[in-house]
């Protein structure tokens, strides 16, 4: 499958180019190995593909027994398929309850390796082909304000978005959503409903009704007793992309860089509207979520002016203000935008009507990196945020690589440092 895909992708050009495609695979999957060495120029050629890159997917767990240097046993979908959905999620203390459960079951049939080995080995095949790309699944899940589960990324591995599956090709086709789910209610009825459609529970919060399971108790009063039939939404993520030169903003004027957030959102909403759509469902769905991804450009040419490196604690806190300041006016602007042309179809099915902040769910190891603090007011703008029902988008930021446009722009690449100027080779 990963040959077929590999040769599709390439068969797909735009302006003499071939296409790039980084597929992803779990740490803990029986193939790992095998599918870590596939990019080496020396593997057999039943165990070479270079017509793709690959990302490893890892999790809490899977660090852990790397710093311990710990045995693991290997799983997929098909031998442990409730452990695979977990490992996609944002609960890591229940992936390692269930982990646990099937390490203690003799009837569960182990293949062990070592994950240290395995790592090794993937940054080993990095640092030879020069491509590496690994990611936090549970860390993608969990800090996210995405309610559907996120199972990989893109080619550069900067949008975290959730994706299905089509099952049905005629679903690529389709003008309109083609989700269902029939519920059965403790009373016996039965009732059909859209997968996406906006549901209210008894506790006030809104869900969309292909997460409700059974014991769920809707503000009508019924009782879900279970799940008579589930065709659930197919989707491809999408996220149209925009970048701030922040070196060319004055740094002292928020009015103006609110302003020029808003500008670019505006252009991508334009983007995602009037896109011509040659599977109409992928258009459906975009225009649905309104997914967004504002980057920045030019930061190291700001770091430099005030002289300052990435790697101290004052640099650090240059980056933290950055970072605030970019999330902060991106809700701002998309509040402005929510209240212009509405909320997005699909905003039931993030955590933004919730009042859920970036703030909220970041990994509090950061704490340790230097002497951070919040310069806005961010309990102001979640009453804002919740008053408004949500923001005009489901997601908002993504800091990509942007190397064409650095250099149209004249400015260092997105937020990353500049390389060094002489490069030595051996």
């Amino acid at each position: 499958y990963l040959a077929a895909l590999g040769k599709a992708v390439h068969a797909n050009m735009q302006a003499g180019r071939g296409g790039a495609c980084t597929s992803y695979y779990s740490g803990f999957d029986p193939e790992a190995e095998t599918i870590a060495y596939l990019r080496n120029p020396r593997s057999t050629e039943d165990r070479k593909n270079r017509d793709l890159h690959y990302a490893l997917l890892t999790n809490r767990l899977f660090a852990e027994k790397v710093a311990r240097n710990e045995e693991a046993f290997a799983f997929n979908v098909y031998t442990a398929p409730r452990l695979t959905e977990l490992f996609f999620g944002g609960d890591a203390a229940a992936f390692k309850r269930e982990y646990e459960r099937l390490e203690h079951d003799d009837a569960f049939k182990k293949q062990c390796f070592r994950p240290r080995e395995l790592v090794l080995t993937a940054l080993n095949e990095a640092l030879e082909t020069g491509v590496a790309y690994l990611g936090n699944i549970d860390e993608m899940n969990r800090h996210t304000p995405f309610k559907e589960a996120i199972h990989s990324s893109n080619l550069c591995l900067e949008i975290c978005e959730p994706n299905r599956a089509y099952e049905d090709m005629r679903d690529l086709y389709a003008d309109h959503e083609v989700g269902s789910v029939t519920l059965r209610f403790a009373d016996g009825a039965e009732m059909a409903f859209n997968f996406n459609a906006a549901v209210q529970r008894m506790d006030g919060h809104t869900a969309f009704a292909g997460e409700l399971a059974a014991g769920d108790a809707l503000a009508d009063g019924r009782i879900v007793a279970g799940i008579e039939a589930l065709h659930a939404e197919p989707e491809v993520a999408m996220c149209s992309l925009g970048a701030l030169a922040y070196d060319r903003i004055d740094e002292r004027d928020d009015a103006a860089y609110e302003e020029a957030m808003y500008l670019t959102l505006r252009m991508i909403d334009y983007c995602i509207e009037h896109s011509a759509y040659t599977l109409p469902h992928i258009g459906v769905t975009a225009k649905a979520r309104m997914n967004a991804g504002v980057g920045l450009m030019g930061v190291a040419a700001h770091m430099a002016r005030k002289r300052l490196r990435y790697d101290t604690p004052e640099g650090r806190a240059e980056l933290h203000r950055i970072a605030e300041r970019h999330m902060y006016f991106a809700i701002k602007a998309s509040l402005r935008v929510a209240r212009e042309r509405g909320l997005p179809r699909w905003i039931h099915k993030t955590k933004w009507p919730d009042g859920w902040l970036p703030i909220d769910s970041y990994n509090r190891a950061v704490d340790e990196l230097g002497p951070f603090e919040y310069r806005y007011d961010w309990e102001a703008l979640r009453r804002e945020i919740v008053a408004n029902g949500g923001i005009g988008h489901s997601c908002l930021v993504a800091y990509m690589p942007g190397e064409s446009s650095s250099k149209a722009l004249g400015q260092p690449n997105s937020i990353y440092p500049v390389r060094d100027t002489t490069l030595a080779k051996t």
